[in-house]
């Protein structure tokens, strides 16, 4: 039997992060043999992780035990909204990474506002380099 999703109302946290759903608007799951109560997609992905590691077949809601579904079953809901948020990416054609050389650049794309023609993609950008400048960047 499946439970339906608990709708998220103002203040509902996550049971692992405690974080408020809406105000992150983070993707979510749900225990859909148990309570319904909503969970972080990457917040179940640590639950997951940490309940294989200690030889778990099925994996439990964190909140009332009940069986939240295989580590199969899980793995590809992550894997389906993993392809969603890349889709969501954005593409800037014609950009490339100064920095790996990545072409076109997806997500965030930051721009050096001193040099011209100085590109970084989100993972370049983080490794805090051409720190001397400050960059501009556009989703």
């Amino acid at each position: 039997n499946i439970v339906e999703q608990r709708p998220i109302s103002e203040n509902d946290v996550c049971p692992i992060c405690q974080d408020e759903f809406l105000i992150k608007k983070l993707p979510v799951t749900y225990c859909r043999h148990g309570c319904g109560n909503n969970v972080h997609i990457k917040c179940m992905k640590i639950w997951l992780d940490h309940q294989v590691s200690t030889g778990e077949k099925k994996i439990k809601c964190p909140l009332c035990r009940e069986i939240f579904g295989t580590p199969e079953q899980l793995k590809e809901e992550f894997r389906t909204n993993d392809d969603e948020q890349t889709e969501k990416f954005s593409i800037h054609l014609g950009y490339s990474c100064h920095r790996c050389r990545s072409c076109p650049i997806r997500g965030k794309c930051y721009k050096c506002t001193t040099c011209q023609d100085y590109f970084l993609c989100q993972t370049c950008f983080n490794l805090n380099i051409h720190n001397e400048h400050s960059f501009d960047y556009r989703e």
